[in-house]
């Protein structure tokens, strides 16, 4: 996939749409920017600590944040939260 990016006067870049959706990059995402081979790699940061899930009509859905998410893990944490809230109640 091909795209020409032109920077405007401040020095930023505007990503094309269908490579934000394709890497699954959202608003708000950060990238580390690296020089390599004389071409520039951006690269997203992973966000530690946030939960990757979100509840829609109450069923828990994956954030897309761009970031690789171990789906299983992220889903037993969640229940292990909500067990303790019921426990604490």
């Amino acid at each position: 996939m091909k795209n020409a990016i032109k920077m405007d006067a401040s020095g930023r870049l505007v990503i094309p749409k269908a490579l934000r959706q394709r890497l699954n990059l959202m608003q708000k995402t950060s990238l580390r920017a690296d020089v390599v081979a004389g071409r520039i790699e951006l690269t997203p940061i992973e966000s530690g600590g946030v939960n990757p899930l979100t509840r829609k009509s109450g069923i828990m859905v994956l954030k897309r944040t761009g970031a690789k998410v171990d789906a299983a893990a992220a889903v037993a944490g969640e229940r292990d939260v909500l067990a303790d809230r019921g426990s604490r109640r």
